[in-house]
């Protein structure tokens, strides 16, 4: 589909774009990633969002798989194999990392750190430092420098080709002096090169051998290594750093062609945090070249995808709080049991003081007194310490109530969120049957919640499923065995509301034996997404039909003024050559020549309607004389005609569109005054064609009646005004029309040149 692009429809016939259209789409069909574009954002965002959800994550296609494997690794070599543990630490890292989630990658980067200081591997505690340097730098926090100088200083000493260039990187990072900080990257540059060769085809000493490049701005060659070592993370960072170099220094167009090349990469990989960063690479640079236009297109698909950021960034938190929320109250439980335990152990032993001193009171009443007053005191101390220990639980308990309340409210908005898209969570044990779920799971299968939390997706494949969409939805969810490995599928059910279209997700959770134990995903009525795509389908065959329509239209009318001009217009004019020969005979009677007189007037008459008639099924002289001189003539015979003040306003636009989409624009004229003649009722009206830069834009308005817009749109009697939009489209443009009762009408439109 993309070659399409190219097509200048102002030199190609418009069969032949008919033709390509219909070839490619055939050959070619577009994925939902794919006509993002193609949606307006501004008046289809309900599409966009739905695209952008489905299709794309925080962590993109390539992470959300890593992660949970990463995490498997931790939960397996954590104790056991420092090494294990903490490389895992370090890719967990940097997908949190790449993916703008820098507290988290903090987090997993620390634990690397404690990985290997306890196995002392110095090389990898310079590495796990310069990655918590680069995650604090972009994090805006202080304490990068601290970390950069550290792995840099541990760089330094060790004595090894490897360590040495990434010595000179970091000292580069460090240096302030552009002289000396571009001596040290060439140097690191130098020695990666050297390890290249020395071991060709080892992806990690060609991934520094990019980073290099990038920060000697060799960006180029960058990318170039990013896509042989097949890292679309990396090759989209370089792209954006080329980009941002050819925006600076004015070179719009490669700029633009190198951001949309990101954006290309970004939707394969679906990574919504990059795709967002493209869309805002784009428009910033449609807005230093001027174009407003499409500055705006692409800034609204970037405010899209940044909802949908938010939206899944808000869902990961309220996970976390519940987390959180749970660990903080086991804490407090168990700081709770202790300080009983010690009460009471207390108290025990100050019982046991008192019982000895009773005993001991027949033979020592002093003694006795003594020791009573010693506990007294002791008892005194353990309260103060009791009530202080009271304050503070209080204190937590508050706390505790607070992050509970916070966990509550994030929990409503999620639920929210969930009913504003028809989506659900769900939850299934392979072993207990069990079925978990979030409150909008009943209510997308108009089911009761009490029957669905045992064996719930059978009872919706037995009961509500189509049958023919059942045996997939088994297989899916593993009812009778295990899952297959598709993470997506559809289904149609028929519930009480109706038929409905659910799309459903999972992932799934396996032993070290391989056995799934736990699936989870999500479902969601797509019913209205399904009946708006068949609406649109059925909206754009009508465009077609009527285009079709317009096209035989046009070619009958051509046909028609052919055989009017060259067949009764040619006998015609042979009529009256004859009746002008016969005037000329002297020996013709007076009677006879008075009839020959009217014949000739009468044919001239005649074939005076016959050239109105032509020019109006096909106003031919648009070929010799323009449109601007057609359409002023047009202008001058109705003024001549019509009580209405006509003024026109018309530029030269010779040479802007072919022989057709000239005929295209004198129709929509045409029509357009037809109609201010016969229903306006106007007093003036006002007809201006301007040749804009890269835009034509047709501006005509009328001082009469008005009338209501969507009624006549809709009604049989506004095939004119239908058929003046159909021709917009098919010239690509885009027309306003402003209509109110007794204040006139006005159309504005616009046709890129």
């Amino acid at each position: 589909m993309k070659f399409l692009l190219f097509l200048n429809p102002a030199r190609v016939p418009t069969f032949i774009i008919s033709l390509v259209i219909l070839l490619s789409g055939l050959l070619f069909p577009q994925s939902a990633v794919d006509s993002l574009e193609i949606y307006d954002p501004f008046s289809q965002t309900n599409e966009v969002r739905r695209i952008i959800k489905a299709e794309f994550t925080i962590f993109g296609k390539e992470f959300s798989r890593e992660i949970r494997l990463h995490e498997f690794t931790i939960k397996k070599y954590t104790g056991v194999n420092n090494d294990s543990a903490g490389n895992a630490h370090i890719s967990l890292g940097d997908i949190y990392f790449k993916s703008a989630f820098y507290k988290k990658a903090l987090e997993s980067y620390f634990e690397a750190l404690k990985a290997f200081e306890s196995a002392r591997d110095s090389e990898k505690i310079a590495l796990v430092n310069l990655k918590l340097g680069r995650a604090y730098y972009f994090a805006d926090m202080n304490e990068h420098s601290t970390h950069f100088h550290t792995a840099r200083d541990i760089y330094k000493k060790l004595n090894n080709e490897a360590s040495s260039a990434m010595f000179y990187y970091i000292s580069a990072f460090l240096e302030a002096d552009p002289a000396r900080k571009k001596q040290y990257n060439e140097k690191a540059l130098e020695i990666q090169q050297a390890l290249v060769k020395k071991h060709p085809g080892k992806n990690e000493y060609l991934e520094r051998y990019g980073t290099f490049l990038n920060a000697l701005g060799r960006y180029e060659e960058a990318i170039s290594i990013a896509a042989k070592i097949n890292n679309t993370w990396l090759e989209v960072l370089y792209l954006n750093n080329y980009g941002h170099l050819l925006a600076g220094e004015g070179n719009h167009k490669k700029a633009l062609e190198i951001f949309k090349l990101s954006l290309v990469l970004s939707k394969e990989g679906r990574y919504k945090t990059l795709l967002r960063n493209a869309y805002e690479n784009i428009a910033r640079v449609y807005r230093l070249s001027g174009d407003w236009v499409n500055s705006n297109y692409y800034i609204q698909q970037m405010n899209l995808v940044s909802e949908s950021l938010y939206l899944e960034q808000l869902a990961t938190q309220a996970s976390e709080m519940e987390i959180k929320y749970e660990s903080a109250k086991k804490d407090l439980e168990n700081m709770s049991l202790r300080r009983e335990k010690k009460t009471y152990s207390d108290n025990f032993y100050i019982q046991r003081n008192i019982n000895i001193l009773l005993f001991f009171s027949v033979f020592a009443v002093s003694a006795v007194l003594l020791l009573v007053y010693i506990g007294n005191r002791k008892l005194k101390k353990i309260n103060n310490e009791l009530d202080k220990s009271n304050a503070e639980i209080l204190a937590q308990q508050s706390e505790l109530k607070r992050l509970y309340n916070e966990l509550l409210e994030s929990e409503q908005k999620l639920k929210y969120a969930q009913a504003t898209a028809h989506l659900a969570n769900w939850e299934y044990d392979y072993s207990t049957k069990e079925l978990k779920f979030s409150d909008e799971f009943p209510v997308i299968f108009d089911l009761p919640k009490e029957n669905l939390f045992s064996n719930g997706f059978d009872l919706i494949s037995r009961t509500i499923c189509f049958k023919s969409d059942s045996i997939r939805l088994n297989s899916f969810v593993g009812l009778y065995g295990q899952p297959d490995k598709e993470t997506v599928t559809e289904f149609r059910i028929i519930s009480e509301s109706g038929a409905k279209w659910i799309k459903i997700n999972k992932s799934v959770t396996k032993n070290e034996a391989g056995t799934a134990v736990k699936s989870a995903g999500t479902v969601q009525d797509i019913t209205e997404l399904k009946l708006e795509e068949e609406n649109k389908i059925k909206i754009a065959e009508q465009k077609s039909y009527t285009n079709e329509l317009i096209k035989y239209q046009e070619e009958e009318r051509k046909r028609l003024a052919g055989e009017l001009h060259d067949g009764l217009g040619q006998d015609l004019l042979l009529i009256k050559n004859r009746a002008l020969l016969a005037l000329q005979n002297k020996g013709v009677d007076e009677s006879s020549r008075n009839q020959l007189e009217e014949i000739n007037n009468s044919v001239s008459d005649i074939l005076d309607s016959v050239r109105a008639l032509t020019f109006n099924l096909r106003p031919l002289h648009i070929e010799r004389l323009g449109l601007a001189s057609v359409v002023g003539t047009a202008i001058e015979k109705l003024s001549g005609v019509s009580s209405i003040r006509f003024t026109c306003d018309i530029d030269n636009v010779e040479g802007v569109f072919g022989a057709e989409e000239e005929i295209t624009i004198y129709r929509i004229i045409q029509e357009a005054l037809n109609n201010i003649i016969k229903h306006s009722g106007a007093e003036s009206a006002e007809i201006r064609l301007q040749n804009e830069k890269q835009m034509i834009t047709l501006y005509i308005t009328d001082n009469g009646r008005g009338f209501d817009l969507e009624k006549t749109l809709h009604s049989s009697g506004g095939f004119g005004l239908r058929n003046i939009i159909s021709r917009v489209e098919m010239l690509r443009g885009s027309i306003n029309i402003v209509t109110e009762f007794n204040k006139g009408t006005s159309l504005n439109i616009s046709i890129p040149s």
